[in-house]
């Protein structure tokens, strides 16, 4: 059974087993409730964990976990953003049930969550960032129409903001990146993974 077939669908098939994650992010003290089926199930995931904790975060607005898996990006944005709201959405229902437990968990009241399959549950909605850890075991195409469609779903000067190893595939949507926004940035540098900032 290969990554995608693990996480990346609506229902997933392998069999339900729970975990509990505790780490610090971003200097908040967190617990998350995970299982089976979703994206980095049992740590949090060290790309995610750098592009949460040097995102370039709105000080009030709308902000986008686009691919929220069990919600720590949404979350962390939510507690770092007490005057935005928080759109967490997912394809996969599993991670949208974790997801919408753990805003519980963590008392977060500035957020909520969707499922859908990429932009679909947020189709007449405009933010001001997009957080994406691109699910690159998808496959290059819904990674690309993540990025690419970006742009419809932001307001001017609002930010698509993603993490990539740099050195798989990171140069390439980089790039990509640079056709569709006004100004592009690189924000962080980490363990082979940076962070990358297009703006519109």
């Amino acid at each position: 059974m290969t990554d995608i077939e693990h996480y990346y669908v609506e229902n997933p098939k392998v069999k339900y087993s729970e975990y509990f994650i505790r780490d610090s992010v971003k200097g908040f003290d967190l617990i998350f409730k995970s299982a089976s089926g979703v994206f980095s199930a049992r740590e949090i995931d060290k790309a995610s964990k750098l592009l949460i904790e040097k995102a370039d975060l709105p000080k009030e607005g709308k902000i986008l976990d686009l691919g929220c898996g069990y919600g720590m990006i949404g979350i962390v944005a939510a507690k770092a953003c007490p005057d935005c709201l928080v759109i967490l959405v997912d394809i996969n229902k599993r991670a949208v049930k974790l997801a919408t437990d753990n805003l519980k968990q963590n008392k977060i009241r500035n957020a909520e969550t969707r499922q859908g399959n990429i932009y679909e549950s947020v189709k007449d909605e405009k933010f001001d960032a997009i957080l994406l850890n691109p699910p690159i075991a998808a496959g290059r195409k819904i990674v690309m129409q993540m990025i690419t469609e970006a742009p419809n779903y932001l307001n001017k000067n609002g930010s698509l903001q993603i993490v990539a190893r740099r050195n798989k595939g990171g140069d390439f949507l980089f790039k990509e990146m640079d056709k569709l926004f006004s100004k592009t940035e690189v924000l962080a540098k980490s363990g082979g993974f940076w962070v990358y900032k297009g703006v519109k």
